[in-house]
């Protein structure tokens, strides 16, 4: 493990020296390749510009499967950094991490972090609460640090500054510290932090947190940590969970704090600006990869002498020496085109589990293996999770597409045997496929995707919606024309909107599945669906009431939080927003525009593809043998074995 971490470290440096364009820097400090030093200028146009800030790197034993421990070395002013202490709060370098990511792409995390500050989800509550309220004194504030700390010019500090003495600092850095203090202690309400922490870290908000302590009843214990009582752990877990308490709370659980302890939500789920900027980030860095072996290749090739045939062979490589920068940088794809190509990726997911469902069995019996909506929507989602932190540009989607439907088999319990895929895709798709080629990029996905298979999908939820949509038909409470029938009708097309157009689009990273459900439902039927949704929220308003008359003063106003005022109005404006979503964004990749769309995105690919990356297959057999290697050489304490000497 060692040998490997070191390899991977000493790659990832020479890759930052030899990248001009980025203006960061990272260097070891003496010989040891687990201690580093960053460095990066503020950016522009923000209280940070013109300042130098130095960062501190450890690199653990199982970098790249753990992220970096980083720290800033320089002080700053920011909410997502200790000012104290320089700890950083930056998903990219805890739950966002992925082994794919690497330091460089780290460091201009923590640039792009000093450009868009997150007070809501602060490091440092103080300048949190100065930036929210204050962004004015915030911008001041920064600057002077900047000044001071950084090496920032003067000439951009905030008018009115002035010089500050070595004990105006020390004094301001106590009052940070008392201030600090005072807010944690008031947002904790006098409970150790690290306690309540343990369950704000499974997405709880803490003044809910805090709630449910105090309604259990658990002693502060001087603000010092100790280990809860088991008895108290589920107390506590079923009041943040809704759950009737035997003390005789007699709400019910709700399902979305349920949800939101899942993996799909913690670690896929975005805002519209998140999910753009997380695209961004991976095409950023793909891009620069491309331009890095392109300057690489160029130089490799300069003494080259050109062969007339290999110039007009359509089979020569993308980074032959011969290819102009210029071309380079008009291939690049955008994150755009990557958006399109995944869209690609998963109609072809669906049409190659449509060929593998013809495959038969030893008793030639067709449909033994037709694949499940769950396993193909599945494949879908990983598919697209995959590709937010990977580049089309590094890995094309089209050798990876049985590999995900294998994985989604995997995770969803389906029989599906890896000759079976081979031997129908090599008859009907693809001469070429081989049982090693499907397995091999196994691992690979699976890192990027952080171990996670579990997928949360809203077609599971939808006969649950048709039969309360009958029982209302029965109960007379809904009356549409066709009565039942209609109802099973349009659920027909509700799933096939799930299981096809939404795998498309991006709704599984902005909406619950809840959401996604009912908003099939008004793309299907708008009426049945706005008739259904009067109902219900005036059944949940009713059954809301009589648990408010039943129950304590303290309960009712933990009950009246579930029903906020325009909670309704909110409800159809999100499943609105929805529809338009997979109703503008789906493309059907087999139509004439679509297919002129990819035509061109191919011709891009074909130039600017990772050359390295092409044969997934050899780049697994060489990282397994690098593997083998390393380990080899890292047991050889003592030298050669004394059978072999002897």
């Amino acid at each position: 493990m060692a040998g490997h971490r070191a390899r991977r470290v000493v790659k990832e440096l020479a890759d930052i020296r030899s990248d001009s364009l980025s203006h960061i820097t990272v260097e070891p400090v003496g010989d040891s390749v687990s201690k580093l030093v960053g460095q990066f200028q503020g950016p522009p146009g923000t209280p940070y510009e013109g300042g130098t800030f130095d960062v501190d790197i450890q690199i653990p034993n199982e970098y790249p499967f753990k992220p970096p421990v980083m720290k800033f070395i320089t002080k700053l002013w920011h909410p997502n950094v200790s000012s104290q202490t320089g700890a950083i709060c930056l998903d990219t370098l805890s739950t966002g991490w992925s082994p794919v990511l690497t330091i460089k792409s780290a460091m201009i995390s923590l640039q792009s972090l000093l450009s868009s500050p997150e007070p809501k989800d602060p490091q440092d509550a103080v300048v949190a609460q100065q930036m929210i309220k204050n962004p004015k004194e915030f911008e001041r504030e920064a600057r002077r640090w900047a000044v001071q700390y950084a090496g920032a010019p003067k000439s951009s500090l905030g008018e009115g500054s002035g010089g500050t003495s070595a004990a105006d600092i020390e004094a301001e850095e106590r009052n940070i510290k008392e201030r600090e203090e005072a807010a944690s202690l008031e947002a904790y309400d006098g409970y150790n932090k690290d306690l309540i922490d343990r369950f704000v870290n499974m997405g709880f908000d803490i003044d809910r947190v805090v709630e449910a302590f105090n309604f259990v009843g658990i002693d502060r214990n001087g603000g010092q940590d100790y280990e809860l009582e088991e008895a108290y752990m589920g107390d506590i877990t079923a009041r943040l969970l809704g759950r009737a308490l035997k003390k005789a709370l007699t709400s019910v659980m709700i399902e979305d704090d349920a949800y939101r302890l899942s993996t799909q939500y913690r670690l896929w789920s975005f805002t519209s600006s998140q999910l753009t900027e997380q695209r961004r980030q991976t095409n950023h860095l793909a891009a620069d990869k491309v331009r890095a072996q392109f300057r690489r290749s160029r130089l490799s090739h300069q003494n080259t002498p050109i062969n007339k045939e290999d110039v007009q062979s359509e089979t020569a490589l993308p980074f032959d020496g011969r290819v102009d920068l210029s071309e380079i940088e008009q291939a690049i794809l955008t994150p755009e085109d990557e958006v399109r190509l995944v869209d690609w990726g998963v109609r072809k997911v669906q049409d190659i589990a449509e060929i593998i469902g013809q495959a038969k069995d030893r008793e030639g019996r067709v449909g033994r293996f037709r694949i499940r909506s769950n396993v193909v929507t599945t494949a879908s989602q990983l598919l697209r999770r995959f590709y937010l932190t990977t580049s089309p540009m590094t890995y094309h989607p089209r050798p990876l597409l049985s590999t995900f439907l294998l994985l989604a088999a995997k995770a969803e319990h389906f029989y599906l045997p890896v000759p079976v895929i081979t031997s129908s895709l090599r008859a009907e798709l693809d001469p070429s496929i081989t049982d090693e080629s499907v397995k091999a990029p196994e691992f690979l996905i699976l890192q990027a995707l952080r171990f996670t298979l579990d997928v949360r999908h809203p077609h599971r939820g939808l006969p649950g919606i048709v039969g309360d949509m009958k029982r209302l038909v029965k109960e007379g409470k809904i009356a549409p024309a066709g009565g039942e029938g209609r109802v099973s009708e349009v659920a027909g097309k509700v799933k096939q909107l799930l299981v096809k157009n939404v795998q498309g689009t991006d709704a599984y990273f902005l909406y619950t599945p809840s959401q996604i459900c009912l908003a099939a439902w008004k793309i299907a039927d708008s009426e049945l669906f706005d008739v259904y949704l009067h109902v219900k929220l005036a059944e949940l308003s009713a059954s809301h009431s009589a648990a408010s008359a039943s129950t304590s003063a303290s309960d009712q106003l933990h009950a009246a939080s579930s029903l906020p005022a325009g909670f309704a109005d909110q409800l159809r404006s999100t499943i609105g927003d929805c529809a338009k979503l997979i109703t503008t964004t789906y493309h059907d990749p087999d139509d004439k525009a679509s297919r002129k769309v990819l035509n061109r995105i191919n011709k891009k690919l074909m130039v600017c593809a990772d050359p390295d990356k092409v044969d997934i297959v050899a780049v697994m057999r060489a990282k397994k043998a690098e593997k083998r290697d390393g380990t080899e050489k890292d047991g050889d304490v003592f030298g050669a074995k004394l059978r072999d000497v002897v």
